[in-house]
């Protein structure tokens, strides 16, 4: 009789964590240069830098709002606002959430 293995398989049915981090990186860096023209603020220089600046206010969010990352769309838009007056990711995170997703 063969032996079996056991496999762990780790999927993600619309593969988002496989192929798109390059897409979801453009949209986020576009988000931010728009909010940037709205503002007439600037985040930190050098993509590197502003793609992680973004993704902090990203993750900041997703810690809290009970649908993780299917939080509404208005959200970041006022985080990254709030951030490029000076909040930090918490605190700007913390105020949209609790705001919600009336009023951008």
């Amino acid at each position: 009789m063969k032996s079996l293995r056991q496999a762990v398989i780790l999927a993600d049915a619309d593969n988002t964590l496989w192929d798109t981090d390059a897409v979801f990186a453009e949209a986020q860096l576009r988000l931010l240069e728009a909010v940037e023209r709205t503002t007439g603020l600037s985040a930190p220089s050098g993509t590197d830098d502003r793609l992680a600046w973004v993704r902090r206010y990203d993750q900041a969010i997703a810690t809290i709002h009970h649908r993780r990352f299917g939080y509404p769309p208005p959200l970041p838009v006022r985080a990254l606002a709030m951030g490029l007056a000076g909040a930090p990711p918490a605190d700007a995170a913390s105020a949209v959430v609790r705001r919600g997703a009336r009023g951008t």
